[in-house]
């Protein structure tokens, strides 16, 4: 049991550090011209914490609206839920807002001046900045745009627009009543279309009053056409967060979306601790789904492993076995797997996997060679 523990405190201090959970860390700040210059405009980039050292490997890209105000706040609320393994990890942009007003708003309404650039906006986005991050950056096809407010009502005209830049539009407590109901209107000319991409839709709004008049009231509209026409093509979800100001809302709001478009992503730990084929089964309830887990996290298999090697060593050396077959480099897997040959008395097993762990520390983790070799040692004596 003391073993047990002090492994298990190990594995979670490494996987789990504060340092690494709810920092954000811009690598880069860019400024990207435009070919309208009053479009140009800078933004910043967060990449995850193993993207130096894992170059194989391609990551989503969640892109932010308004970075210069929520950048901050998205970003540090993403990296977070990504440090506690309930959403994957991202390349974050944040990309500054220049002229809200006209970027944002797809119509020119008469009850504003300066408005309707959408869709300039639009093709500055999908033919300059996106190109750009797809060549700079190791992106994978899942695709995320955030925005609040009037970002959000962009969000929203994106969706219907240009479906393809993007798989997830998560749009906080956006003004979805813009122009005479505008965005219902176009909402429902796309749904009716014969043939749509897969994609994931998410808003919310704070609080709204009863008695505005029905032209204001333009979340429940929106609610009955997705209910009739969305399809198995456009997963959706609505969150009224009444108890939010427009102000307070992008705080819980994007916490709130990041784990709507991402449920099932974190295997609760009954199911962790069902054993291997309760994790399998979860991951097909899910299977299909935009952000989905295609393989059972390392995380998730080091706690079953160690958490079966006070009880059932034999089913921790499967569980380790399993964990160095999808995860190579993982030191933690070949350091269990070495205690759990040593728990059923296979010695020579026990070394061989103990000197895997002693290389990949060597290489990625030179802090515990010495532990390694001090438990390399032990096994050597009681050979």
């Amino acid at each position: 049991m003391r073993l047990f523990v002090l492994l298990l405190t190990m594995l979670l201090a490494a996987v789990f550090s504060p340092n690494s959970v709810a920092q954000t860390e811009w690598h880069v700040s860019e400024y990207i011209e435009a070919e309208l210059p009053e479009l140009s405009r800078h933004y910043r980039v967060s990449l995850p914490a193993d993207y130096q050292d894992n170059s194989a490997r391609q990551y989503p890209l969640l892109l932010i609206l308004d970075g210069q105000r929520y950048g901050d706040l998205v970003a540090g609320n993403a990296r977070f839920l990504s440090g506690i393994g309930e959403i994957p990890a991202h390349v974050i942009v944040a990309v500054d807002a220049v002229n809200r007003l006209r970027d944002y708003t797809p119509t020119d309404s008469p009850d504003w001046d300066g408005d309707g650039g959408a869709q300039q906006f639009m093709q500055f986005l999908t033919t300059q900045l996106m190109p750009r991050l797809t060549q700079q950056y190791r992106l994978d096809s899942h695709k995320i745009i955030w925005g609040h407010s009037a970002a959000g009502l962009y969000v929203m005209h994106h969706l219907y627009t240009a479906p393809t830049t993007f798989d997830a539009y998560l749009v906080n407590d956006g003004s979805l009543g813009w122009d005479n109901q505008f965005v219902a209107t176009q909402l429902e000319k796309y749904l009716d279309s014969p043939s749509r991409p897969a994609q994931y839709l998410y808003f919310n709004n704070s609080f709204l009053l009863d008695d505005v008049p029905d032209e204001a009231k333009f979340i429940a509209p929106i609610k009955a056409l997705l209910n009739a026409k969305a399809g198995a093509s456009l997963r959706w979800d609505h969150q009224n967060l009444s108890d939010e100001s427009h102000a307070s809302i992008p705080l819980t709001g994007s916490i709130k979306a990041l784990r709507a478009l991402y449920a099932g992503y974190r295997i609760p730990e009954k199911v962790v601790y069902a054993g291997l084929d309760a994790m399998t089964l979860h991951l097909s309830t899910y299977r299909g789904r935009l952000g989905a887990l295609t393989v059972i996290p390392e995380n998730n298999l080091l706690d079953l492993g160690f958490h079966a090697l006070q009880r059932t060593p034999q089913e921790s050396i499967e569980v380790f076995d399993y964990c160095v077959s999808l995860y190579p480099q993982s030191l933690y897997a070949f350091d269990g797997l070495s205690h759990a040959y040593a728990a059923t008395g296979q010695t020579d097993e026990a070394l061989r996997a103990l000197n895997q762990a002693i290389e990949i520390a060597t290489r990625v983790n030179p802090e515990e060679l010495a532990r390694l070799k001090e438990q390399k040692s032990a096994l050597l004596l009681n050979r």
